[in-house]
């Protein structure tokens, strides 16, 4: 796994614990209507991320908007539709482990949470992976 989004401060343990613990929540909960959370509100986190001036932000939003255009949405979700549902509803979700309202450090673990989602994407199915891998490098670019 070549990618990974460089933030500029590092979480603590405890800090990665729980978001982590809320990560995990979520992928085992995972279910239509955090589909339905994420439809109604990830446009907004969008729109503020993306024209934010830290590229690592930007960075955090397009893979997690790629990984859901991306991923197969055929009745039953797999475990890598769980792990992306759970990824987008962390990031949607303004009170995770640091609230995104915090100044300078609220998306750091969103950051952290996204570069799970490519880890664990890279042990349950590697084609995914690698598709989002190349559009990270091309967003790169």
């Amino acid at each position: 796994m070549a990618f990974r989004i460089g933030i500029p401060l590092q979480l603590d343990q405890d800090q990665k614990d729980n978001a982590l613990e809320l990560f995990n929540l979520s992928i085992v909960e995972a279910s239509a209507s955090e589909l339905i959370y994420i439809n109604k509100t990830f446009g907004r986190v969008y729109k503020r991320l993306v024209n934010n001036e830290d590229r690592w932000k930007q960075h955090v939003v397009k893979i997690v908007d790629y990984m859901l255009s991306a991923s197969k949405w055929e009745g039953v979700f797999t475990e890598e539709n769980k792990i992306v549902i759970a990824c987008a509803f962390y990031i949607c979700n303004p009170n995770d482990a640091i609230p995104d309202y915090i100044p300078e450090i609220g998306y750091i673990d969103d950051a952290y949470i996204v570069n799970e989602a490519l880890s664990r994407i890279y042990h349950v199915n590697r084609a995914f992976h690698r598709k989002i891998i190349n559009f990270c490098e091309r967003m790169d670019n």
